[in-house]
């Protein structure tokens, strides 16, 4: 039995609560021992003791709100809430005395005095806790009378609502808020007896983001998801678990189901290493699921038109006309491109097809471009594209550096966790980056950089740790460059770095303090924007702060299950496993695909998945390009441009209508179930893969089981797949398995600080935002009412001095030529003479910056640096 506040702690804590003296009380004749501090509530609850509570929530700090709680304590005058009064040794508590459950059920009718008898419309019927509590006490007449005052629902944001009249003032959602998700968007705006009510904070918060906290602990119908909202009942639903894959946090939720339909997404209180938390998209994402947009039968193009058919003839004519380009070619005329959101097991299947099948190596997933920072700097330094740490080492770290800020936006789950550790006083967060937030109010410390300015400030970093001569001797034995690294970053002193970035001298000093002195320091990277995931200049930087501490780094990739591809060889580098290829130069990575089309040595491209057409367009592979091949397969859950001009199209079914395996960022490989049947006439990617892979000679791999028993036999740090009670558990594969031995490389890296001018004076940036999590998400009609697409950010300083109101059309140009006009959104997160485009709108990003090539991923080419001027729209 462990003290109340247990599970909010980090790992430190708890070994130091294991240790704490016991005490031992008495509760109703039965003697109980735990450990100093716990709460009477927890106390009993360990000695299988009910009592009642309305407020207290076991995430949340006690609230002592509702008083159904109340019990008896020898020498005490009067009975006391059980959920924030610690035990004493010695104590006598009586938890069911009559004169205790007359006070109850009395504190339980001032709460219904007020509480509509709607139970047969509210959708928290059936798991409402004030109508378990009620049924339970027996509590069956209102003894009081009160004026009912007039309460009206209101708006929390375009997706919640609160229900004034159901509220019974527990003030869960206000401290669920406040203490995990650190918005403060939820408050008591009235305090006045009856007529007391929460709603949106009007000062001192950030705006509400439907990240559904609120939804979670509410326990009645207050608070109320209108996606939801008079579809189902509670005891309708089959709650099936799966795993989120729109970020490489990969939260575990419950999809809600009934009649082949997902209604909801529901989490448990503290399930998975997500802790019971999800984001926006998460939690609402799912009507994507059922979107008009899907693909809903196999289709062969036929006298110029796509027309359905049987999946028998779709999988021959694709089979048929990949051997007849293969033999009048060769393996590598055929390229392959996955979706880093499908399971390791059709992952796995895909790159065999590919290899086995076609003998290609031209195989790839667009995930590699945004992440190709991460990747770049982990392979260069460790050797393997994996990070060294998990989440859970965020609970032993003192120090944790963040790059970058915008990390609330990619991985809005893990920005959690940074904030839980903050919280606890265990660890210094320290963040950089152009973005300000409530990640970067909240922090120990922040430095607020320009884009483009963060490699000066982490070499500047480097060298004061180099000049303090306070570093981990055993790492420093295992390091390559460490001469020239320090000799490179002399040049970034304090000062100058102070002049050439524009941030206060004494924030710098500080933070290397900060570094200097952890003695367990870990760097979390996560690539924010465009620039910070095509150019490894910021991680390498990163990278070096950490290997000269001795600390791990957790690199978040962005997508739900980049890291298995990675693991699962997804790449032109390397097999599964990351064995090395004896093939890797003939292999072809999405940035050089076009030039592979334009020259004629792609004759035919297999894409798989939903995560493409955004990197196509950015890296130049327009549809001229793809109306030029001999043969376009797309196998994809909805339609849309590309597929339209596919020569065969195969229709996937989503991540509900499958079971997997995924591995999020952090190496944990979990499994996630099959939800309902495939919809229409749609398959699973395994499926497909498989039955194509038997039609070129390949043997049959059609179930996960069968896959799982290939991965594990061919990849060791899988060899635990087939093991049920693990991935259901969900855990990380062993990174000593893999990485290699030896020294770690040290990287010499400059900044590509943007050349702006007196025409060209705005810095250009396409950040990551809220409520996205690839294109999948884009067919969320729940997220596109709470989605950004359309706009230009830009500060409120330059607002102003432009004379610029948010919502007025604005003009951005760059240097090569390339102009948008979208409406203004002014910002209070970006710094002046800074400008920023949501990065998923790739048709502005590729308007203003034209198609890229290869070069913007060579580290000596420095970080990506655009610049703009900005005006407002005339006429």
């Amino acid at each position: 039995m462990l003290p109340d506040h247990y599970d909010r702690l980090t790992r430190g804590q708890r070994r130091s609560e294991k240790n704490l003296p016991m005490i031992t009380l008495t509760i109703n004749e039965q003697k109980v021992s735990v450990p100093e501090g716990t709460t009477i509530l927890k106390a009993a609850q360990s000695a299988g003791i009910y009592i009642p509570t309305l407020c207290y929530h076991a995430k949340l700090s006690p609230i002592g709100a509702c008083r159904i709680c109340l019990v008896e304590v020898d020498g005490e005058k009067r009975p006391v809430a059980s959920c924030d009064t610690q035990v004493r040794e010695g104590m006598v508590v009586r938890t069911d005395s009559e004169e205790i459950i007359r006070q109850r059920k009395q504190m339980l009718q001032f709460v219904l005095l007020n509480h509509p008898l709607d139970c047969p419309v509210c959708d928290k019927a059936g798991e409402c806790l004030v109508q378990d509590i009620t049924v339970n006490m027996s509590v069956l007449e209102q003894r009081f009378t009160a004026p009912k005052p007039e309460k009206t629902k209101e708006e929390l944001s375009p997706l919640l609502d609160i229900w004034h009249t159901r509220c019974i003032m527990c003030g869960r959602c206000v401290q669920v808020c406040k203490e995990i998700q650190g918005a403060r968007a939820i408050d008591y705006v009235v305090r006045a007896g009856y007529t007391s009510k929460v709603g949106p904070t009007e000062s001192g918060g950030y705006a509400c983001e439907s990240c559904s906290q609120c939804l979670s602990v509410c326990p009645v119908g207050a608070i109320i998801d209108n996606t939801f909202r008079y579809s189902a009942r509670a005891w309708q639903l089959k709650k099936v678990n799966s795993v989120c894959t729109f970020c490489g946090v990969g939260c575990q939720y419950e999809l809600n189901v009934r009649n082949n339909k997902v209604f909801r997404v529901t989490v448990g209180d503290f399930q998975g290493h997500n802790r019971g938390n999800l984001c926006s998209a998460g939690r609402f994402g799912k009507d994507a699921i059922h979107s008009e947009a899907r693909l809903s039968a196999p289709a062969v193009r036929k006298n110029g038109s796509l027309q359905s058919v049987s999946w028998d003839e779709a999988l021959d004519y694709a089979a048929q006309r990949l051997k007849e380009i293969v033999s009048s070619h060769d393996g590598d005329s055929v390229a392959g491109l996955a979706s880093a959101r499908c399971t390791n097991e059709a992952l796995f299947a895909f790159q065999r097809l590919m290899r086995q099948g076609l003998g290609s190596n031209r195989v790839d997933t667009p995930a590699h471009l945004s992440n190709h920072a991460i990747i770049h700097a982990m392979t260069g330094v460790y050797g393997i594209p994996a990070p060294t740490a998990t989440l859970s080492d965020l609970d032993e770290a003192d120090a944790i550096l963040v790059v970058d800020s915008n990390i609330i936006t990619t991985h809005p789950v893990a920005a959690l966790e940074l904030l839980r550790v903050h919280n606890s006083g265990t660890a210094k967060v320290l963040v950089i980056g152009h973005r300000s937030n409530k990640l970067t109010t909240q922090c120990a410390q922040y430095a607020r950089t320009s884009p483009g300015a963060e490699t000066a400030l982490l070499n500047c970093l480097t060298n004061i740790l180099l000049s303090q001569n306070d570093l981990n001797k055993e790492s420093l034995e295992k390091l390559d460059g460490y001469d020239k690294l320090k000799l490179h970053v002399m040049k970034y002193s304090l000062g100058d770095t102070a002049t050439r970035t524009g941030i206060d001298p004494d924030i710098i000093s500080d933070m290397a303090n900060s570094i200097s002195a952890s003695k367990k320091f870990l760097l979390v990277l996560a690539p924010g924007s465009l620039q910070s995931a095509l150019n490894a200049s910021v991680a390498s930087a990163a990278i070096n702060v950490a290997v000269l501490k001795g600390g791990k780094v957790l690199s978040l990739l962005c997508e739900g299950n980049a890291q298995g591809a990675l693991d699962l060889g997804i790449s032109p580098d390397f097999l599964p496993g990351y064995k090395e290829t004896a093939t890797a130069q003939n292999g072809s990575g999405v940035p050089n695909i076009r030039q592979a089309m334009e020259s004629g040595d792609i004759k035919a491209l297999y894409l798989m998945g939903s995560d493409i057409q955004k990197e196509m367009s950015l890296f130049g592979i327009g549809m001229d390009a793809l109306r030029e091949l001999e043969l376009l397969v797309v196998q994809d859950v909805f339609a849309g441009p590309v597929a339209d001009l596919a020569h065969v199209v195969l229709p996937a079914s989503s991540f509900a209508e499958r079971e997997g395996s995924y591995t999020n960022a952090c190496r944990i490989v979990q499994h996630s179930s099959k939800a309902i049947e495939p919809i229409e006439r749609s398959r699973s990617d395994l499926s497909i893969i498989s039955q194509l892979g038997q039609r070129l000679g390949l043997a049959s791999m059609e179930t996960v089981e069968a896959a799982r028993v290939q991965i594990a036999q061919n990849v060791p740090i899988y060899d635990f797949l087939t093991d049920k009670a693990r991935l259901a558990k969900g855990e990380p594969w062993q990174y000593e398995k893999v990485a290699p031995a030896g020294r770690h490389k040290l990287s010499l890296v400059v900044e590509g600080r943007p050349a702006a001018d007196d025409t060209y004076s705005f810095v250009l940036t396409f950040d990551s935002m809220l409520h996205y999590g690839g294109s999948v998400s884009l067919h969320s009609r729940s997220l596109a009412k709470l989605r950004v697409d359309e706009a230009i950010e830009i500060s409120e300083d330059d607002a102003k001095a432009l004379g610029v109101e948010n919502g007025a059309p604005v003009v951005v140009k760059t240097k090569n030529g390339g102009s948008v006009k979208l409406p203004a959104l002014i910002s209070e997160e970006l710094p002046p003479r800074v400008v920023s485009v949501p990065s998923h709108n790739y048709r502005a990003v590729q308007a203003l910056i034209g198609k890229l090539d290869a070069s913007v991923l060579r580290d000596e080419e420095g970080a990506p640096a655009w610049v703009a001027s900005v005006m407002p729209a005339k006429g």
